[in-house]
């Protein structure tokens, strides 16, 4: 229950959270974050026809685990 924040590849990490994207903006914002400390909304926003096409149901997950996470 849980998720991490990055500016690095952190493939330890990858099999215990789930990719989220990736910042865009706002960077310099992550080293004003405390471990522990509340983070009150994280806004997601999908940029990109790949990104507003990507199905996130129940059907095209159990597909994206078949396929063995490889997605498109």
């Amino acid at each position: 229950d849980g998720f991490y924040l990055t500016l690095q590849a952190r493939p330890d990490l990858d099999s215990r959270y789930t990719a989220l994207g990736i910042v865009v903006a706002g960077d310099h914002r992550l080293d004003d974050l405390v471990e522990g400390e509340e983070i009150r909304s994280v806004r997601i926003l999908r940029a990109g026809e790949a990104a507003r096409e990507f199905a996130t149901d129940d059907e095209a997950f159990r597909r994206l685990l078949e396929e063995g996470g490889q997605g498109r």
